[in-house]
């Protein structure tokens, strides 16, 4: 009996991954709706034909799991790239942790290296966020990220 107690809120803590009901997913409110928009149209226009798509997912927790861990299995169940080209990018955020990841599939590591995705971290995203402006820094990095794969389309 004492090691199902220990389970049973190990499994209330299971990590959840939302849905991919569109290019940006935003469970935690931190977008205006207007910066949602233009960010999911201009997605769209991107991954036109073969061209790289790029999703943002903004999240309350990833609890238990790592920035590192959650950001790889969603990019996984969310299929972001075609396929036979692998030419996904995925923005995630975890309000709660605080954490930011940048997640690149394999076709586009070359054009998208750590160092590239690190400094759209370190330049764009984070000084915003630190001053508690989500809006801005989620879509400067956006921005950055749109217009290093695009030129690549």
């Amino acid at each position: 009996m004492r090691k199902l107690a220990f389970l049973v809120p190990l499994l209330l803590i299971a990590t959840t991954y939302p849905p991919p009901s569109n290019y940006v997913v935003d469970e935690a409110g931190k977008l205006s709706q207007a910066n949602k928009e233009e960010m999911i149209s201009i997605a769209a226009k991107l991954a036109n034909g073969n061209g790289p798509e790029i999703a943002v997912a903004i999240v309350n927790s990833i609890a238990p799991e790592t920035i590192e861990s959650y950001s790889i299995k969603l990019a996984e169940k969310w299929k972001v790239g075609k396929k036979d080209m692998d030419n996904g990018v995925i923005l995630v955020v975890a309000v709660k942790e605080r954490k930011v990841r940048i997640e690149v599939g394999y076709g586009l590591e070359a054009v998208l290296p750590d160092s590239k995705t690190g400094l759209i971290l370190d330049r764009d995203i984070v000084p915003h966020l630190k001053q508690g402006d989500w809006n801005s820094g989620i879509r400067a990095g956006f921005n950055s990220i749109v217009s290093i794969i695009g030129d690549n389309k």
